[in-house]
């Protein structure tokens, strides 16, 4: 049995959240990292949009770099959908 606590990261067009199980069992805590990313090249009918949108992404990256949990005796994964260019939802079992 885990203790789930979840920290939603990013919800916008990309969304992340971090979640942190412990448990009993384990000797330290164990951290996920679930990300949905849907980048856009952007529309280049409309000033500054591709730029905005490279922002996002880099704005994404940055949010996940921040948040990364780096110890020798914790583990942390980062995992996800880096390219979904098809998604237009946002998925709700990832950000609530």
């Amino acid at each position: 049995m885990f203790e789930v606590d979840s920290h939603p990261l990013i919800t916008s067009q990309h969304q992340a959240t971090l979640w942190t199980l412990r448990s009993k069992t384990l000797r330290h805590p164990f951290h996920i990292t679930g990300v949905y990313s849907s980048p856009a090249s952007g529309d280049p009918n409309i000033p500054g949009d591709a730029h905005a949108k490279a922002q996002q992404v880099r704005d994404m990256f940055q949010c996940l770099a921040e948040h990364n949990i780096e110890s020798s005796t914790e583990v942390h994964l980062t995992v996800g959908d880096f390219n979904s260019h098809i998604g237009t939802e946002q998925e709700n079992h990832i950000t609530p």
